[in-house]
């Protein structure tokens, strides 16, 4: 055989045995003979005939079967010319069921992180009409879980996955700015699908809108977590009401203060103003810009807090009441970027630190935020 051609699953093997009535013994594979096997599903050369990059290691490459998909999964975002390797004909490759019920599992496992787009919009759309824009940024995603799903023989997920991507073909022509309506309905009935065939990949929770409402709630003036508890107990905690419920209808059935409940839809709509979407987050720059801007505004107000503090006249006694009203304000609006991107346990710990600690964090998040984004790939 020539070597540049990938070796059979069976040339790799272990000898199979027999039972006691002659019969082969299943054949048990290791992590490289599955590896070698991912490959001819996958139409790549196996990692153990390709040359090694580092001739010195003092120890083996780590190259396992997530590697393979992980490189599939970038593979399958890029166009190619290339020719597709496929296996050599002949009953000594084909693998068994129980090998393929390994490589899918780790498949799903390795899908979660190429899903977070997917997972996002279907937050968003399960909340409230959402911005066409999620179209444009899961369908990436979409594609290279079929392209994968084909090669592992996944013929549900496959149709499944089709189904969504015709859907959005449909919504391009027929929506304008929103999904809205029926065809959002169905869009979560196809999502609905395709999460029951890969649920360890695509289940969502559903925990960041009350924890967006009862932070926006908090930077209204006037609003305590006695107004937060009497606007829960009348029903009104979801964003929806918020957004669409008039002040008349708010007061009324909650019993608050009718310019209260003005200052409130005015904070919601400024807040459904400045982002496209209103769970979670569409573009991740657009996040780290804004949660980069915070970090500054946080800085200064803290700063001109410290000045305040150390003066004693009456100026300096209301300046420092102002700044600390303006710097919880700001900090809970850096907790709902922090939740839209998906880091409710950060904000958790955060919580609990003194401002100038929470300050230090944000910063340095904040830093490091935009040192990755210069370099992420889409979707890595």
């Amino acid at each position: 055989m020539d070597a540049s051609q990938p070796r059979p699953l069976a040339e790799a093997a272990p000898s199979r045995g027999t039972d006691a009535t002659g019969a082969p013994l299943p054949a048990t594979f290791s992590d490289a003979d599955l590896e070698m096997e991912l490959s001819f599903l996958v139409g790549a050369a196996p990692a153990t005939e390709q040359p090694l990059q580092i001739a010195a290691a003092s120890e083996p490459l780590p190259g396992d079967l997530a590697d393979e998909l992980d490189a599939f999964f970038d593979a399958a975002r890029q166009p190619s010319d290339l020719p597709v390797s496929l296996p050599p004909a002949g009953a000594d490759v084909v693998t068994t069921t129980g090998d393929l019920d390994g490589i899918r599992q780790l498949f799903a496992e390795m899908a979660v992180p190429y899903m977070r787009p997917v997972r996002d919009f279907m937050l968003e759309l399960s909340h409230t009409d959402s911005s066409i824009s999620w179209l444009e940024a899961c369908e990436p995603a979409l594609e290279a879980l079929r392209a994968t799903s084909r090669q592992l023989d996944m013929p549900d997920l496959c149709l499944a996955i089709d189904g969504c991507l015709e859907l959005f073909a449909t919504a391009k022509t027929v929506a304008h700015e929103r999904i809205a309506g029926e065809l959002r309905a169905e869009l979560l009935a196809r999502f609905s699908r395709l999460t029951e065939l890969l649920p360890e990949a695509l289940e969502v929770g559903g925990g960041r809108e009350p924890l967006i409402v009862q932070l926006i709630l908090l930077q209204v003036p006037g609003v305590h977590k006695r107004t937060v508890e009497k606007l829960t107990r009348a029903g009104v905690h979801h964003l929806d009401a918020f957004l669409y419920g008039t002040p008349d209808e708010i007061a009324a059935v909650a019993d608050i203060d009718l310019v209260l409940a003005t200052r409130i839809t005015e904070k919601f709509r400024d807040y459904a103003s400045r982002f496209r979407s209103l769970i979670t987050q569409l573009e991740p720059q657009e996040e780290h810009a804004a949660l980069a801007r915070l970090v500054a505004q946080l800085r200064e107000q803290d700063t001109a807090f410290e000045r305040a503090r150390a003066g004693w006249s009456k100026e300096d006694v209301l300046d420092k009441r102002r700044l600390r009203r303006d710097r919880s304000v700001t900090l809970k609006e850096i907790y709902v970027v922090l939740i839209r991107l998906g880091e409710g346990e950060r904000v958790d710990l955060l919580e609990k630190l003194p401002v100038r600690r929470q300050l230090e964090e944000l910063e340095s998040l904040a830093s490091d935020a935009a040192r990755r984004a210069r370099t992420r790939l889409p979707f890595a």
